[in-house]
Formats: structure tokens, sequence, C-alpha cells
């Protein structure tokens, strides 16, 4: 083999090592995740959690998944975008455990998550939210954590 084509192979296998996984959007020399929290941010998109100021012990409540595309992407129209309740959260009714009601426009996605706090405190709320944004090229596929806490009297 010449040195060139040992150069050329050289460079081809140094720009695979750090491409990563082009179906997940990210490169191996990405950081590691980030501890749930109300916000999740990630390069082409960011989503949160919205709760309401104040719920009151035995009335139904709700707060929102809220995804925003950033410049340049989209909400996935066909993805199956869904939040997934962690764990039981004590003092807390949820009718389901998981939501897959979305309402999309192009640069934002929203899911409603209702719930019944069943007595007064503070409730730590987390879960996965399985979204998806694209561009022209290509569409990103992301599972984030998201946690809230929500003030209940």
């Amino acid at each position: 083999m010449s040195r060139t084509s040992l150069f050329t192979v050289g460079l081809i296998v140094s720009s695979l090592a750090s491409c990563g996984d082009p179906a997940s959007g990210t490169s191996s020399s990405a950081a590691p995740p980030a501890p749930p929290s109300a916000a999740a941010e990630a390069a082409p998109f960011q989503a949160k959690l919205e709760p309401a100021a104040k719920y009151e012990a035995g009335k139904p409540g709700s707060f929102n998944v809220v995804v925003d595309a950033k410049e340049g992407w989209h909400i996935n129209p066909d993805y199956p975008y869904k939040f997934t309740i962690k764990d039981d959260v004590p003092g807390v009714d949820f009718p389901s455990m998981v939501v897959t009601d979305v309402k999309r426009t192009e640069s934002q996605a929203t899911m409603t998550i209702p719930f019944t706090p069943k007595d007064a405190g503070s409730k730590k709320i987390e879960g996965t939210c399985a979204l998806s944004v694209c561009k022209a090229e290509r569409c990103a596929l992301e599972k984030v954590t998201l946690s809230t806490t929500v003030s209940v009297e």
C-alpha cells in the first residue's frame, strides 16, 4: 500500500471515530448526561416542565411538558411523543403513568400531564420525554429526563 493510501485510510478512520452515533445525533466526545431538571437543553431543542404556581390537595391539576425546536429545526409531525412518569409519587395520583397526547406546531410540542395531589406539601415529579425534531437533512430522536417540584396547599 502506498503512503498516500495509508494516509487516506488514517484520515477516514480518524473521521469515523469522532462521528459517534449519527442516528442519535451524538458524538463520541459528548459530555455525560446532565442530571434531571425542569429543563433539558440539547443542540436542536429545549425540553422543560411547566407546572402551575400552586395546586390544592384533592383537586385535579396538571403541568405541561414543552419541547421547543431551535432555529433551523422543526417538531417531527410523525414521531410518537411520549412522557413517562418515572415512579409512583407519594401523595399524587396520575390517571396514567404514560401520556402520548401531544399538541404540535411547527416549532413546539406540548403534552399536558394530569394528576391529583392527595395531600399538602412539596411533590417531586420526574419522567422521561421521548421526542424528535428534524431539519432538512435528518431527524434527531431523543429521550430526556425532566423533573420538577410542585407545591400543594
